[in-house]
């Protein structure tokens, strides 16, 4: 037994992740936005997993609602789903204008979630993206259309199961994570380079930005281990990079520089070069080998 998160005073029964079949939603509640929560539960349960919706609990509405509907989902549930947008509401019957209503217990539970330190995935509507907050906006967030919200969706959740899944915290195995989430971006630099050049060239690889963009957030949150034992160097235009941001990776022999566009690597402002020398850019074969030496040196540990 622990003391309650909310009211210290008081304890609580809940443990993280006890409940690891469930997926928790949080989203406005407005009934313009219920096609967009029945396409995420069925997405969820894809992977057999028990979506859970809070307004779906609302016969559990008393004193310790808050308690029974939200903050014990938020801790018990595998993963938390947050969809930030809401419903387009009249402003004027008179002219026809409308407005859109973000939802502020949608906002606070992303932030109790957040302080919680959960397993989250935000997304939001894509034609509501450019009027988020601007102390939200800078997170990764997943904008999506009723026509991509299920393949995008379904594609982070595998990624964020993966994560969870992977059953060995040992150093050994964070770095073979990093090494992978490395590869991914140099992959994703061939893919999208051979495809700019020769767009009818067939590639072996078949990676989307979502999946590289949690590449290298995951070598953000393991830099420091990156730079003592591979020697390789990871730093964000700030403190935690965002879609719109930049990083750079330089190992012994090779440097990578990305200026991010709404979470995308444009072709145009995704580099691998020579360390050194700011002009020659790399090869896929000197990028492998330049791989290879990474893994070579994890192995060795």
């Amino acid at each position: 037994m622990q003391k309650c998160y909310w009211s210290r005073a008081h304890a609580c029964l809940i443990e993280h992740d006890q409940n690891q079949e469930n997926v928790f939603i949080v989203a406005s509640n407005d009934p313009s936005r219920s096609e967009y929560i029945e396409l995420i539960k069925k997405t969820v349960g894809l992977f057999k997993l028990n979506p859970i919706f809070a307004v779906d609990l609302s016969k559990n509405n008393n004193r310790q609602a808050f308690c029974d509907n939200i903050c014990s989902y938020i801790i018990s549930s595998r993963l938390i789903i947050i969809d930030l947008s809401g419903p387009i509401l009249p402003k004027c019957e008179k002219c026809s204008t409308e407005y859109l209503q973000f939802s502020i217990n949608v906002f606070w539970e992303y932030g109790y979630a957040a302080g919680l330190n959960r397993t989250i995935i935000v997304i939001c509507d894509e034609s509501q993206v450019k009027d988020i907050p601007f102390d939200i906006f800078d997170k990764h967030i997943l904008s999506y259309t009723m026509a991509s919200l299920e393949e995008d969706l379904g594609e982070i959740i595998k990624i964020k199961l993966a994560e969870d899944n992977y059953p060995d915290s040992s150093l050994k195995a964070i770095l073979k994570d990093c090494y992978d989430s490395l590869r991914k971006i140099c992959d994703l630099h061939y893919q999208i380079t051979a495809n700019f050049s020769d767009p009818k060239a067939k590639i072996d690889t078949n990676l989307t930005y979502n999946e590289v963009f949690l590449a290298v957030k995951k070598i953000e949150r393991n830099k420091d281990l990156c730079l003592e034992y591979l020697n390789l160097y990871y730093e964000a235009d700030n403190e935690e990079l965002t879609v719109g941001g930049k990083f750079e990776i330089l190992l012994e022999e090779m440097r990578i520089l990305v200026y991010l566009n709404k979470g995308r690597f444009p072709a145009n402002a995704f580099y691998i070069l020579k360390k050194g020398d700011p002009q020659k850019r790399m090869v896929r074969e000197e990028i492998l080998q330049a791989l290879a030496k990474i893994n070579e040196k994890i192995s060795q540990i």
